[in-house]
C-alpha cells in the first residue's frame, strides 16, 4: 500500500523512491562525470574493468574516454552539455542526483569503489573457477592465484580505510 503521503507525490517521484540502491558501477561513474580528471589517476586495469561494465555504464565509461581524449578533463557543466542528446544522456544525468552534486569526493573514494568491484570480480572468477576444476586440470592453480591477488585487493582496500582522515562516502 502507498502511504498517504506517497500517493499526493506524483507517479514519477514514487517510482523514484523505489529505484534499486545505486551499484558500485553507478557510483564510479557517476564519480568520473563529477571529476573526469580522476580518469588519469588510474590504471589501464582499472579502465579495462570500467569498460568491461554491462550496459549503460560500459558505454557511459567508452564515451567518456572518447570525449577526455578529444577534450581533456571537463568540468561537469560542459559534460554534460556534451552528453545532452546523446543515447547516453538520460542514464548519466539520473546518475548525477542533486545531493550527489553537492558531495565532497576525493579520488581515494573513486579507489575504494573501483577495487570493491575488483573484489567483485574476483571473487565470481573464483566460483567460474571452482565450477570448472573438475573438467579443467589448471583451474585449481588459477583459482589460487586469484584468491591471492582478492586478499590482496582486500587487504588493501581494508589499510586504505583505516589511513583515510575521514570515512569514506561509499
Amino acid at each position: 500500500q502507498v502511504p498517504p503521503v506517497a500517493r499526493a507525490l506524483p507517479s514519477r517521484s514514487r517510482a523514484r523512491q523505489r529505484s534499486a540502491p545505486a551499484s558500485p558501477a553507478d557510483h564510479a561513474i557517476r564519480m568520473l562525470l563529477l571529476h573526469s580528471d580522476w580518469w588519469d589517476t588510474l590504471e589501464p586495469t582499472d579502465h579495462e574493468l570500467l569498460h568491461a561494465l554491462p550496459a549503460p555504464h560500459g558505454e557511459i565509461c567508452a564515451w567518456l574516454e572518447r570525449h577526455l581524449a578529444e577534450h581533456g578533463p571537463t568540468p561537469w557543466s560542459a559534460l554534460a552539455a556534451a552528453l545532452a542528446g546523446s543515447e547516453h544522456a538520460d542514464v548519466a544525468l539520473g546518475l548525477l542526483t542533486a545531493s550527489a552534486l553537492e558531495d565532497e569526493m576525493a579520488v581515494r573514494d573513486l579507489r575504494h569503489v573501483i577495487e570493491g568491484m575488483w573484489i567483485e570480480r574476483l571473487a565470481a572468477e573464483q566460483k567460474r573457477l571452482v565450477a570448472a576444476a573438475a573438467e579443467d586440470s589448471g583451474a585449481l592453480e588459477r583459482w589460487r592465484e586469484v584468491d591471492a591477488e582478492r586478499r590482496r585487493r582486500l587487504h588493501a582496500r581494508h589499510e586504505a580505510s583505516k589511513a583515510a582522515d575521514k570515512p569514506l562516502t561509499t
